[in-house]
């Protein structure tokens, strides 16, 4: 059995051919994926799985606004909710980076400027639009089904599920079944919610993202040009 679980995402719909190994790696062709290590403990992180290729525009050229576009492209244009959850998720990260200044300070201090405090935020984890996710498969031979965004935090799958008033009752009583007997952990999201960062994010992630932090000795950025294309 491999120890190794791809997962697409930003897609609705995908084949099995758009996930061909080449090598050791994926081939960057096809849909966006990530591939995740389950024999590891550590999460996915903002730094450690590459991101499709979206170019940086003139009026973005911050590196964490670029991730912000990043996210926000992935999601579906109209998908109003999609596009808060992204810009709460971040601006909420943002927020931790202020609330543990100090420490991250003391912390970035004997590197000598070669790294700063605010390079620790891309050690959060990274969440997955539209995600695919594993599951038992049903009577139509699906092995996966789609959530509005995803988090692998090391051990486990949680899910955030922003758009179960759109199914019937029926229909989101059995996706959520199918989600939780398959060990992923689901976080029913409205728009009230993204209005209380402070208390939903916690919520998803089992513990503040500064916390995450907390795991990672030496920061990094989001794409640094060693990374390949599965996750360790």
């Amino acid at each position: 059995m491999s120890n190794r679980l791809i997962v697409p995402y930003a897609v609705d719909t995908w084949r099995d051919a758009d996930l061909v190994p080449v090598g050791n790696k994926l081939a960057r062709d096809k849909i966006p994926s990530v591939s995740i290590n389950l024999s590891s403990n550590g999460p996915l992180r903002l730094n450690n799985a590459p991101y499709p290729p979206i170019a940086m525009s003139a009026d973005t050229p911050k590196l964490f606004d670029h991730l912000r576009s990043i996210f926000h492209q992935m999601c579906k244009p109209w998908d109003k909710l999609s596009h808060a959850f992204v810009d709460a998720y971040l601006d909420y990260l943002l927020a931790e980076l202020v609330r543990g200044d100090a420490g991250l300070t003391a912390r970035a201090r004997p590197f000598e400027g070669l790294f700063k405090k605010e390079d620790w935020i891309y050690s959060s984890p990274r969440p997955l639009p539209r995600a695919h996710l594993p599951v038992s498969k049903d009577e139509h031979g699906a092995t996966t089904i789609q959530v509005d965004f995803a988090f692998w935090l090391g051990r486990y799958f949680v899910a955030a599920l922003l758009h179960e008033t759109s199914l019937s009752p029926l229909r989101a009583r059995e996706r959520l079944t199918r989600l939780m007997d398959s060990g992923i952990r689901c976080v029913s999201v409205r728009a009230a919610n993204l209005r209380e960062p402070d208390t939903l994010f916690p919520r998803l992630l089992g513990r503040p993202a500064s916390e995450f932090w907390n795991t990672q000795a030496i920061p990094s950025g989001p794409f640094p040009a060693n990374l390949h294309d599965e996750y360790d």
